[in-house]
């Protein structure tokens, strides 16, 4: 029995992560409950599935990773003490003049271009941010997890700035409320399941080309733009 997901897959337990050894040996695990699921059913397989699936998901994403080394840590006694060695508000303060450029570069000119920029300047503050963490979780003492919760808080609020970020963009490109729902499906199948632009119309609608038909097709119900 694995005492976290980390022994799962027979990875240290650390905020720094190999993400390709973790997929390897993710797909080893599901490769071998199948191959047991295929002798017969059994739901203690379907529950070993779910479990890997879990751990895997949560290792993947570094946000939840982080959140499950807390919880980790806190069992051991390594208690985060949720609070934050930054001023109070100072996360705030720092959102809401994000939310101020982010507004900003919407009403530009060239709203695309500013909005690119913005999200550049996210990206950049991000993986500064990134850095810290790992150098937080390295050393993870008391004084340091409760730093690295701080971090985390602003990397949340900047993955959350940068999705309406995108969202402005897409709204800049000229894609209508419909095209960008489904543009946001793994499965592109939705544009002609749910009565929306197709698959090319929506691609070429991103692809700045105005001119595509988007009526609806012989048999699809009308989609607001």
């Amino acid at each position: 029995m694995c005492n976290n997901h980390f022994e799962r897959f027979g990875l240290p337990v650390g905020f720094a992560i190999d993400d390709g050894l973790l997929t390897e040996r993710y797909r080893t695990l599901v490769d071998a409950v199948r191959a047991e699921f295929a002798r017969g059913e059994d739901d203690e397989l379907v529950r070993a599935l779910a479990q890997i699936d879990e751990a895997y998901r949560t290792l993947l994403d570094p946000l939840a990773r982080a959140e499950y080394l807390f919880e980790l840590y806190e069992a051991q006694g390594l208690s985060a003490q949720k609070g934050c060695d930054e001023p109070p508000g100072a996360s705030l303060i720092e959102e809401m003049e994000r939310q101020e450029t982010l507004v900003a570069a919407t009403n530009r000119s060239d709203p695309h271009a500013a909005l690119s920029e913005f999200m550049t300047r996210l990206a950049e503050r991000g993986a500064a941010l990134d850095k810290t963490l790992h150098q937080l979780f390295a050393d993870p003492s008391p004084h340091n997890l409760r730093a690295a919760r701080a971090v985390v808080r602003q990397l949340q609020m900047l993955a959350r700035c940068r999705r309406e970020a995108e969202g402005r963009q897409a709204e800049t490109l000229g894609v209508g409320t419909a095209c960008r729902v489904a543009v946001a499906q793994v499965d592109w199948q939705v544009g002609s399941d749910a009565g929306l632009p197709g698959n090319e119309d929506c691609r070429a609608m991103i692809r700045g080309q105005p001119s595509i038909n988007i009526a609806p097709k012989a048999g699809r119900g009308n989609a607001s733009h």
